[in-house]
């Protein structure tokens, strides 16, 4: 019609699938983790989840939303407050008022809903974040407290020094936290904590809620002294061990 220059582009046929729900596992993305803990962050895997990809950039409200790009996500009913969403997966904050037990998860989109999934729920599912799986295991997501520099295989830890973790699904904190709000003071904390290296027990200096953020957690504690190369690294709270990790130490 427009041999000048005319742009053409051939539609694609609309995307009217329900959503469908895969697999929901602890955000820290070990797959062996499918237990979710009140306050504590998710992640869904599953198709056409959303239809169109987004996140909290730029995101200045004191609380979370419990919906992005026209989905959302139910835990027994409640409301969940949402991160991120893709047609793959969607990242989000377990209900902090939901309950001990199985439960259904439901995703709502534009579409529709998908199939019931049911989830574990407990009242703690503590786990650690990792950011790299090497032979001495998955590396722990770790920093010097005193100069926030991260703890690899290069940069090591020292005997005594004290350092920190990040983790989520520690459950309800003390003061009690709400679904979607977003920490401003570190006061919300996680009392009785255990840490773990190499075996050997740390002293846990606080386990609490980051400020600025939703669900995730920070773990301190002092590095026990004669330990050397990579050591597994575990928290443990509410009789509940955690995921196991490795951090260096020299």
């Amino acid at each position: 019609m427009n041999p000048g220059g005319a742009v053409r582009a051939q539609l694609a046929p609309a995307n009217t699938a329900n959503p469908a729900v895969d697999i929901v596992i602890s955000a820290v993305s070990d797959v062996n983790l499918r237990t979710v803990a009140p306050g504590g962050l998710m992640t869904i895997y599953g198709s056409n989840l959303a239809l169109l990809s987004g996140n909290l950039d730029g995101w200045q409200d004191l609380r979370i939303p419990s919906a992005l790009n026209g989905s959302g996500v139910e835990i027994g009913g409640r409301a969940a407050a949402i991160m991120a969403v893709d047609p793959r997966f969607i990242l989000a904050q377990v209900p902090v008022d939901s309950t001990a037990g199985t439960a259904d998860l439901v995703v709502r989109n534009t579409n529709g809903s998908s199939p019931a999934f049911r989830v574990t729920v407990a009242n703690s599912a503590p786990a650690i974040f990792f950011d790299a799986i090497t032979a001495d295991g998955n590396r722990a997501v770790a920093y010097l407290v005193s100069s926030g520099e991260q703890i690899t295989a290069a940069n090591p830890a020292a005997g005594g020094q004290v350092i920190g973790v990040f983790g989520t699904g520690f459950g309800i904190a003390t003061p009690r936290q709400r679904t979607g709000e977003v920490e401003f003071a570190p006061g919300a904390r996680y009392p009785g904590v255990r840490v773990t290296v190499g075996g050997q027990e740390a002293r846990e200096v606080v386990t609490s809620l980051i400020p600025g953020y939703v669900g995730f957690t920070q773990t301190i504690f002092q590095v026990p002294a004669n330990l050397r190369g990579a050591q597994a690294l575990e928290v443990e709270y509410s009789g509940i061990r955690s995921n196991r990790t490795v951090i260096y130490v020299r």
